[in-house]
């Protein structure tokens, strides 16, 4: 397996704070509150974990997942239980401790190889959705490309960016999981084989608003409604009453899932959760809209002020260019360097 030294890098940094994150909850109060902040830090790592591609760390944090669930079915959570969380990270930890190693190696056989800086973090943010991308598509057996021709973070402090790429990250994997259908149902709907995923930054006069929308199947609303009834004890009647509005709004749900089995991607009820905690923590917020057989799209709306001023402002009409359409395209196939196997 080989990637782009610089992407993961920028990874293991970020997974890093993700490690750091659980070891002070860990340290901390006892609760479900703490697990489930826990579940969508774990959530994030097998993000970053896809990324990077290694199956033998996205199973380890698979099971600290898994752990985390049963925590969560207790009547009664103590720090014994938190102990078994520590010890699925220091497994963690330690394929990470080797995925550094095996960067700093490549690095020294290709000195001529830079290290993201603070300066274009953004790139590299963009290399890693696109890998991310590949890898997903591949294990969901689904033809996607990726989009992120209006996508430029650049502006953005480094902390921001870091924020905004772990809420990305999430929408392309569930556009990717829930959005794109395969290639025999969009033949049969009349579309191209190829799904399209479009992420979209643009500045507003309130800040910044990210666009991740595919051209998928979108939201199938009885699915959800089944959900609320069978998973959140809903009663049927009032469930059928709910406007669209609101049903859009239970997508956020901790723990809420329109799938009735977990898959290696998606099943989980975690990463639409992950999204709106972190758009709430920097005093944002996130809005869904679909159309069935057409697309899905959320939009991140973010009160975050610009670093520099390099950017030009984009027109509605440079907006709509980069959005997907029913048009043809190929996988997304990027060259990999360092060797992590």
């Amino acid at each position: 397996m080989k990637i782009d030294p610089s992407i993961l890098d920028l990874l293991l940094e970020s997974m890093n704070e993700g490690i750091k994150e659980i070891n002070t909850l860990i340290r901390g109060s006892t609760n479900r509150d703490t697990v489930a902040a826990l579940a969508r830090i774990a959530h994030k790592l097998k993000g970053e974990a896809t990324v990077v591609g290694l199956v033998s760390l996205s199973e380890l944090i698979i099971r600290l997942e898994d752990a985390l669930e049963r925590m969560e079915r207790l009547e009664k959570i103590d720090k014994a239980h938190l102990l078994v969380v520590a010890n699925h990270l220091k497994k963690i930890v330690k394929v990470c401790d080797h995925l550094r190693k095996s960067s700093a190696n490549a690095r020294k056989k290709t000195p001529q190889t830079k290290m993201i800086n603070k300066g274009n973090t953004s790139k590299g943010i963009s290399a890693a959705l696109q890998v991310l991308a590949m890898n997903v598509s591949r294990s969901c057996g689904k033809q996607v490309r990726l989009n992120l021709d209006g996508f430029d973070l650049s502006d953005y402090s480094s902390v921001h960016q870091h924020k905004i790429q772990d809420m990305v990250i999430q929408l392309v994997r569930n556009a990717i999981t829930h959005g794109i259908e395969t290639p025999s149902a969009r033949k049969k709907n009349g579309k191209a084989i190829s799904g399209t995923v479009a992420v979209v930054s643009r500045r507003t006069k309130n800040g910044l608003v990210i666009a991740v929308r595919d051209n998928g199947g979108g939201i199938n609303l009885d699915q959800v409604r089944k959900r609320l009834v069978v998973k959140y004890d809903h009663n049927v009647m009032s469930v059928a009453k709910l406007p669209t509005e609101k049903l859009l709004r239970s997508l956020f749900l901790p723990g809420f899932s329109t799938l009735s089995k977990q898959e290696k991607h998606a099943g989980r009820g975690v990463g639409l959760d992950l999204v709106k905690v972190h758009a709430e923590s920097l005093g944002g917020k996130v809005e869904v809209a679909y159309k069935a057989k057409r697309y899905t799209q959320f939009l991140i709306h973010l009160p975050i002020k610009r670093t520099t001023n390099v950017t030009p402002l984009r027109t509605r009409k440079q907006l709509r260019k980069a959005m997907p359409k029913a048009a043809n395209s190929t996988m997304v196939n990027l060259p990999v360097l360092v060797d992590i196997a």
